[in-house]
């Protein structure tokens, strides 16, 4: 009796049972990543989640329009390359059950549907369904802060010098990235696009963007103008920038950008933080990547440049 869970258990993972379910699950889980790819975005609640999906799956940019296809790419073909395994792994009990049991199959198949679209409908619910009619106004005058900013000397993707000292009586956006994360800084540079894409050109002018990286031993200036091209942010008005690794961590101590390593994964762990300084070189705000400070980017930034 007490082998009974076990043979059961055994009986799952080498049978169709299993394999059929996981098949099912990854074939419907892109059909509908698939759907979403097609469907347009529009000012309703369900065009607010197919944005918002898109945003963080694919890498959209509404501005543009435009998705990173790299994004789109590895996002449908994983789930199809995993069929692949788990049909060639199960190969034998799957034909043998198509053959003999095609009924069960076609059971498993349906409850995997039902399983998709559970966890579609979930998502949905859980998503940004509905975009507030007021957003809280921004709180200049409480937020912000008098900090000087830190000297710095680093050298940006196309491998030119950039010195705090030659950012004077500009309006200066400070955040950290690393050229190999597929997390959240691809999400700030998304946002940074986003926001400077909210400037007259006369406005875009007198910004400068610096993004350091949290990576400074393995990125290179090829990696970095990579990354940044991807995105279409472009020097000298977006500067990813890296120097000396002693030097660029010690600026993202001063300017207290939380970080660490997973030992496990060699994954960053990072704030992600937004940097507003003014053109008194004083650090006027910071803000995060949460939805309403994004919304508050950009009225910093135009509070920044409005002043004289």
């Amino acid at each position: 009796m007490t082998i009974r869970p076990v043979h059961a258990f055994e009986r799952l993972f080498s049978g169709h049972v299993f394999a059929a379910f996981m098949i099912g699950i990854l074939v419907f889980a892109t059909l509908f990543m698939s759907a979403i790819l097609v469907i347009p975005v529009t000012e309703t609640p369900f065009g607010a989640f197919v944005e918002d999906f898109k945003t963080w799956c694919f890498s959209y940019d509404p501005n543009a329009g435009t998705m990173n296809w790299a994004y789109v790419a590895v996002m449908i073909l994983n789930p199809l390359m995993l069929v692949g395994i788990v049909a060639g792994i199960w190969w034998r009990p799957l034909n043998l059950a198509w053959r003999d049991a095609r009924s069960s199959i076609l059971k498993i198949t349906a409850y995997s549907l039902v399983t998709v679209v559970g966890l579609s409908v979930g998502l949905y619910l859980l998503g940004p369904t509905e975009v507030p009619d007021q957003e809280r106004p921004f709180p200049a005058e409480r937020l912000r802060t008098a900090m000087p900013l830190p000297e710095f000397d680093l050298f940006n993707q196309e491998g030119e010098r950039i010195r705090s000292e030659d950012l004077k009586d500009r309006v200066v956006i400070i955040t950290a990235i690393y050229a190999t994360c597929t997390d959240t800084c691809p999400m700030i540079l998304t946002t940074l696009r986003k926001t400077l894409n909210t400037l007259s050109d006369e406005d875009l002018e007198k910004v400068t963007v610096v993004a350091i990286t949290l990576d400074p031993e393995n990125d290179t200036p090829e990696k970095l103008k990579k990354n940044a091209d991807a995105h279409q942010l472009f020097a000298p008005r977006v500067n990813l920038v890296n120097g000396d690794k002693d030097t660029v961590n010690a600026l993202l101590d001063n300017l207290n950008f939380a970080r660490w390593t997973n030992p496990e994964t060699g994954v960053i762990e990072h704030a992600n933080m937004f940097i507003l300084v003014d053109r008194n070189q004083t650090i006027a705000y910071r803000l995060s990547l949460g939805e309403r400070h994004q919304n508050w980017l950009k009225t910093a930034l135009k509070v920044l440049l409005a002043e004289v």
